[in-house]
């Protein structure tokens, strides 16, 4: 393994990114990277037909005031007619994509890097015309740099109410769209030193359940795209804004670990450790519902409902989605209930696999009583995102939830989601067309065609 030396990590990434190719890329980073695809568009998708904030952010993005609808050349919006400037079409999807809290999840750094950097590289992908293999090398990119910067910042972000997303999703972004523009190492690095001062995700919106998380990837990803537009024309950005004293990694965390950017790369892929999501809330409480679907065929009805429950979770969960505070024991948003492991426990017990439509009990008494009676407990023990579930003498133990890598992902797990998710927006044989492009993609020769398959 290559150390490299302190200070020079934006450097040797910047290198890396401008050299990279398709045939660097191991078997599994090139055959999972359309997954993750095709798991973006799925969710994007339902993301702009289920959210309450889409309209808004349509209305917004749309608005003529500002002249921001794209030509008849525009950039796509996944599940709408009409196209957008780039810029707004990166924001939109990148909003869509997240407004479900449905999209994939790297457990080891707390983030979702899809999101941000498909939303940044599909209007780029577009205009440019790019081939398959080209996109995928540029996402490969993304999702890596993306990885490795949440992993390197650690679990401080979210002690100091940042979201890692933002903050690391900025950077993989900026590596995806730089390696589709051909960006040489120097005008990559520029641009990865504008990202520094763009890097930016509060998690207030927790604290009321508002709607500022959704649009962190959409947020990333629009001003990725500015950030190589100076660096193209040769603005002059930081340069290690990702180590250095002032950097994100000292200014967002207080336990970093600069060597994981560099570490291996190119050999060791964290994208890898990428899974996709069974349930539409945080990955934290992901474990606790595979726990309590697990317990719900076990046990009868009438026994859950007088008998107590205790959940053992890890410290970070717990501090994201355990507390026991009213917005976590009392949800009364779909973005407090995300958010809350009481509710997707109990969702769980007393209904199963609800998908999206769980969030039509949020003031559902039966749930509500159920939640009485369940004790959230901090456990150093528990992975991040699994859980202990006890009920009366009956244990559920799991250690990593559905939907984690395992050494690959199942083509047909995420076809089904995407089919699910997205039967609203498309039919069936649409469905399938898109189905077949995406799966085809390493074969395509101008991805344009298939990222205006998308549209409505």
């Amino acid at each position: 393994m290559v150390h490299h030396p302190p200070g020079e990590e934006t450097a040797v990434l910047a290198n890396w990114i401008s050299g990279l190719t398709y045939k660097d890329l191991v078997a599994p980073v090139q055959s999972r990277i359309p997954l993750h695809v095709l798991d973006f568009v799925a969710v994007a998708a339902a993301g702009k037909e289920y959210a309450e904030s889409s309209n808004v952010l349509h209305a917004a993005a749309y608005d003529p005031l500002f002249d921001r609808a794209g030509a008849a050349g525009g950039s796509t919006v996944i599940g709408e007619n009409a196209t957008l400037r780039t810029d707004l079409a990166a924001f939109l999807n990148g909003a869509y994509a997240h407004s479900l809290d449905f999209d994939d999840t790297t457990i080891a750094s707390s983030l979702h890097p899809g999101a941000p950097v498909i939303a940044a590289a599909l209007p780029l992908a577009e205009s440019l015309g790019v081939t398959g293999t080209q996109l995928i090398t540029a996402l490969a990119a993304g999702y890596e740099i993306t990885c490795r910067v949440g992993e390197a910042l650690g679990q401080s972000p979210y002690e100091r109410g940042f979201h890692p997303t933002g903050l690391a999703g900025i950077f993989g972004a900026v590596a995806a769209g730089a390696h589709l523009l051909g960006l040489d190492a120097s005008r990559t690095t520029g641009a990865f030193g504008v990202a520094g001062s763009m890097a930016a995700g509060s998690l207030q919106c927790l604290e009321d359940g508002t709607w500022n998380k959704r649009i962190h990837p959409g947020l990333a990803a629009r001003n990725a795209l500015f950030a190589l537009e100076l660096a193209r024309h040769g603005f002059h950005g930081a340069i290690e804004p990702l180590s250095g004293k002032h950097g994100v990694l000292q200014a967002f965390s207080s336990r970093s670990n600069s060597g994981i950017l560099t570490d291996g790369l190119g050999t060791s892929w964290a994208l890898l450790n990428t899974g996709i999501k069974p349930y539409p809330a945080c990955r934290l409480t992901h474990g606790a519902i595979d726990a309590a679907l697990e317990m719900r065929t076990r046990l009868e009805p009438e026994y859950l409902g007088r008998t107590p429950i205790t959940l053992e979770i890890s410290p970070i969960a717990h501090d994201i989605v355990g507390t026991d505070t009213p917005v976590k024991r009392l949800p009364r948003t779909t973005v407090d209930g995300q958010f809350s492991v009481y509710f997707q426990v109990a969702a769980a017990l007393q209904y199963g696999d609800l998908g999206w439509s769980v969030y039509d009990h949020l003031e559902n008494p039966g749930i509500g009583a159920l939640i009485e009676r369940i004790e959230v407990v901090a456990n150093p023990g528990v992975n991040p995102a699994g859980a202990f579930l006890t009920i009366g003498e009956d244990v559920v133990r799991v250690d990593a939830p559905s939907g984690e890598p395992d050494g690959g992902i199942d083509h047909n797990v995420v076809a089904r989601k995407f089919r699910s998710i997205s039967s609203t927006v498309w039919n069936p044989d649409h469905q399938s067309r898109i189905l077949s492009a995406v799966g085809d993609l390493p074969r395509s020769a101008d991805v344009s065609n298939v990222i205006r398959l998308l549209r409505a």
